[in-house]
């Protein structure tokens, strides 16, 4: 698993960064490998894991068929998923879905004044920075197939046209994919914000409802920006200084009435 495509917030595996770090010299697919199955017991015993396997598990809420599934499900129906994100594109100002990732992953990491190696006053307060989505999530590029295309970022809008990306089910291990869908806003300084939306508030046309979503961990780079900098801005005081943050990670505050980078906020 990748050290720099982790959240800090790895509280529900407490040996996770150690592992991460140890893992670095390994090849990506190594990596993941090594990570899931490091996890596997937690997601056997995780909370809302109906059953004990990871796979076959029923959640009555998913999608429209509201039978048993797989975590590498398809859920959707493509011209309802698909009409859903024309219409969100068009709201937003997108001119294409191939515009999509270039414009949500789009920051400059010159706006950005964290320090690379906050300390532990400003790594325990990290989460004053992180907000969820503001409404329902749209899609964007029509019906998503985590399981055909594995390494393929998925990318949403809130009401407010913030982007959100859908990780991918190897970088979610340690936000209980078989429950929660894990995503990621990259903001304009190349900080992040992470937020978990319940699977079972996912709807037919592939729009997601965030009524029930919590928050992740704000981080202070964004991996897709700087993996080393989001390893000692964000991973590694994770082990040093704990994760008793203030405020906490939940509850979640909707994503408006803010302006300008992160980084230039004052509280």
């Amino acid at each position: 698993l990748k050290v720099a495509e982790s959240s800090c917030c790895l509280q529900n595996v407490p040996f996770t960064p150690i592992l991460q770090i140890f893992t670095m010299p390994f090849s990506f697919p190594l990596r993941s490998a090594i990570g899931f199955g490091a996890c596997l017991p937690w997601f056997l015993r995780a909370p809302g894991a109906a059953g004990h396997r990871v796979v076959a598990v029923r959640d009555p809420g998913e999608g429209s068929g509201g039978t048993a599934f797989s975590m590498f499900d398809f859920p959707g129906d493509e011209a309802k998923c698909e009409d859903a994100s024309a219409t969100a594109r068009k709201r937003c100002g997108f001119a294409s879905a191939e515009d999509v990732a270039t414009k949500c992953h789009a920051c400059n990491g010159g706006l950005n004044k964290f320090s690379p190696n906050p300390n532990k006053t400003e790594h325990l307060q990290r989460q004053l920075y992180n907000y969820c989505p503001r409404g329902e999530l749209q899609p964007l590029e029509g019906k998503f197939h985590r399981f055909i295309h594995p390494n393929t970022q998925y990318h949403y809008v809130d009401e407010g046209c913030n982007c959100w990306t859908l990780l991918q089910i190897h970088l979610s291990v340690f936000h209980n994919p078989v429950k929660y869908y894990k995503f990621v806003r990259v903001n304009e300084d190349c900080s992040s914000m992470e937020a978990e939306v319940p699977r079972s508030s996912l709807r037919d046309d592939c729009r997601l409802d965030t009524s029930a979503s919590q928050g992740g961990s704000f981080n202070y780079f964004d991996p897709g920006y700087s993996k080393l900098r989001h390893t000692t801005a964000d991973v590694v005081p994770c082990e040093l200084y704990g994760i008793d943050y203030d405020p906490p990670e939940r509850p979640c505050r909707p994503l408006e009435d803010v302006e300008g980078p992160p980084s230039s906020w004052t509280f």
